[in-house]
């Protein structure tokens, strides 16, 4: 006999595990683009790249591989850190107000927090010369996106709070 057992709502939509698909779609937008924006201060500062080799190729295929792998170890340990909290409430089968309120509260931090802090740290600590038109125009609108879709998540999170 089957036993359906619901796991992770933020990663399984084929089984129905969550309560709302707009949610997780939401929550997944947010994510990426959390994420993908403020990793851009690092990239564009040289943070990453700081290999000085002899052997042009060999060591900038190496440094190449280093840093995606790095990427990758950050973008999952970053997905465990945001996602599943925010996503606890969004099960189903609880009606837990408590993950749901830890959800929420976890979205208010993800998107204000880092949105205030990279707004201070560039206008105090970054002369304009630091990024490119490029960088700052994606910068821009990657926080603009996060918000958006931060306040977005927030509403969604407080409907399924008041119709719990």
């Amino acid at each position: 006999e089957l036993v359906w057992k619901p796991m992770s709502a933020s990663i399984d939509l084929v089984l129905d595990t969550h309560r709302s698909v707009s949610f997780t779609v939401s929550l997944w937008v947010f994510y990426i683009f959390l994420v993908v924006t403020y990793t851009i201060p690092l990239t564009a500062q040289g943070i990453v790249d700081s290999v000085i080799c002899e052997v042009p190729f060999g060591c900038n295929l190496g440094s190449k591989i280093v840093k995606w792998l790095g990427y990758a170890i950050f973008f999952v340990f970053a997905g465990f850190i945001v996602v599943y909290p925010i996503q606890l409430g969004n099960d189903p089968t609880s009606s837990s107000t408590r993950k749901q309120i830890l959800g929420i509260a976890l979205i208010l931090m993800y998107t204000v927090v880092p949105f205030i802090a990279v707004a201070l740290y560039q206008h105090y600590q970054i002369s304009v010369n630091e990024y490119s038109a490029l960088d700052s125009l994606a910068m821009e609108s990657g926080m603009l996106i996060c918000v958006i879709s931060g306040g977005i998540l927030l509403v969604i999170s407080l409907l399924l709070l008041i119709s719990n």
